[in-house]
Formats: structure tokens, C-alpha cells, sequence
């Protein structure tokens, strides 16, 4: 029975769930982020050229 309250209260796990949440939420902001900017810059030098070609 002592070992189920010990296990209760062992926090190990959530600490290493908490980073995995925390760099899934980084990871993510970095791939949204990359396309923000590959899009921006896709309008920015292709944009006139493909207006050149109309």
C-alpha cells in the first residue's frame, strides 16, 4: 500500500510531460512561423516576376 501512495505522489512524470508540451508548442510556432515567412518572401521576389510573365 506504501508503494501506491509513493507512486501517487511521485511528480517525475508530469514535469517531463510538461517539457514535451512545452517544446511541442515551440516546434509548432516554429513551423508556422517558417511559412509566414516563406510565403511573404514567395510574394515578395516571385510576385513580380510572375506579374511579368502575364
Amino acid at each position: 500500500m506504501s508503494e501506491l501512495f509513493r507512486f501517487m505522489r511521485d511528480e517525475g512524470g508530469a514535469t517531463s510531460i510538461e517539457y514535451c508540451a512545452i517544446g511541442a508548442m515551440i516546434s509548432i510556432l516554429c513551423l508556422v512561423g517558417a511559412q509566414a515567412i516563406g510565403v511573404n518572401l514567395n510574394n515578395k521576389f516571385l510576385g513580380p516576376l510572375s506579374a511579368g510573365f502575364k
